[in-house]
C-alpha cells in the first residue's frame, strides 16, 4: 500500500494495509536495513528515515502495527495485538478520521 496525503505527497509505503479498518501492518525484517546502509546511510539515518515514514503515515489517520519475526513465538500475543488495533482503527474509521489517500497494488497470487 502506498499512502498520499490530502496534496497527493507520497507519505510513505507499507506492507499490509486493512483499508476498511484503518490499520497499517509492517513486517519489520532486518533486511531493509542492511539495504538502506548499503546505499551510504548511517543507522541513525536510516532509523530517522523510517520513523518520519511511520509517523507521516499516522499523521493521516492510520494505525501502524510492527510485526517482526520473533513475534511469531507468541502468535496469541500477535492476535491481541492486532484485535486491538482494528478495534481502534474501525472507531476511527467511523469518526472519518482518515485523511488523503491510498493507492493498493495488485494481489500477489502464489503459486500452489
Amino acid at each position: 500500500m502506498r499512502g498520499f496525503d490530502s496534496g497527493n505527497k507520497f507519505v510513505g509505503r507499507t506492507d499490509l494495509a486493512l483499508v476498511d479498518k484503518g490499520v497499517l501492518i509492517e513486517f519489520d525484517g532486518m533486511v531493509k536495513y542492511g539495504d538502506l546502509l548499503r546505499g551510504h546511510l548511517t543507522p541513525q539515518q536510516v532509523l530517522a528515515a523510517e520513523k518520519r515514514r511511520e509517523d507521516g503515515l499516522r499523521g493521516l489517520g492510520w494505525l501502524v502495527v510492527q510485526i517482526t519475526r520473533s513475534d511469531f513465538d507468541h502468535p496469541g500475543s500477535v492476535t491481541l495485538r492486532l484485535d486491538e488495533a482494528i478495534a481502534h482503527g474501525q472507531r476511527v474509521v467511523a469518526g472519518n478520521g482518515l485523511m488523503g489517500s491510498v493507492r493498493l497494488r495488485s494481489p500477489i497470487c502464489l503459486p500452489r
